[in-house]
């Protein structure tokens, strides 16, 4: 058996130790996401397109990143009015083309058969936030409020809290893939 090396993944450090906030702290705005949640989900997200038949695209996990984070920065939302449209994008390249739960099983053997339900379990709502996604790309704010109302049920939802939705949204996205991979492949222990 060969040694599996990733060029991006060489000299980065998976570590859950010392975090900023502790991953189970879930903070309220996108940039105060710890960055070990953020590279464990990039690793393996990485590994699942490297696993990949027809070997998967390359993303430049890295760059989407450093990208949204600067989006959801002041200076990002100053600098760019379309930055809820562009960071969407960011964040749906991440798992856009990866086949639910298939391209996933073959990286990750052991998930459960209810959490692969479309409709419930994590990749239900995986799916269900890249719905919410598509019409945050697509202008599509109504559509986007439903979304939310649907997914959380939660009727209070309204139009011009959008921004506010928009983020909780993308953090429950980080941490619902840091929770897939927590839960079946990584031990945040060692």
């Amino acid at each position: 058996m060969s040694d599996f090396k990733d060029p991006l993944l060489e000299g980065k450090e998976l570590s859950a130790s010392e975090p900023e906030l502790r991953p189970q702290e879930i903070p309220t705005e996108f940039n105060s996401i710890p960055k070990n949640v953020m590279s464990v989900m990039q690793a393996y997200l990485q590994l699942i397109w490297h696993l990949k038949p027809d070997g998967g695209k390359k993303i430049p996990f890295d760059e989407i990143i450093e990208n949204t984070h600067f989006l959801f920065s002041p200076e990002g939302k100053y600098k760019d009015k379309l930055w809820k449209e562009h960071s969407a994008t960011n964040l749906r390249e991440l798992f856009y083309d990866l086949q639910f739960p298939k391209d996933y099983c073959r990286a990750i053997k052991n998930i459960s058969i209810d959490e692969r339900e479309p409709n419930n379990g994590l990749f239900g709502k995986i799916y269900k936030i890249k719905l919410f996604l598509d019409t945050i790309i697509h202008y599509r704010w109504s559509s986007s409020i439903k979304k939310a109302r649907e997914m959380y049920e939660d009727e209070s939802f309204e139009e011009k809290d959008i921004d506010l939705i928009y983020e909780s949204v993308c953090i429950d996205l980080i941490y619902t893939l840091y929770g897939l991979f927590k839960k079946y492949v990584f031990d945040e222990t060692k």
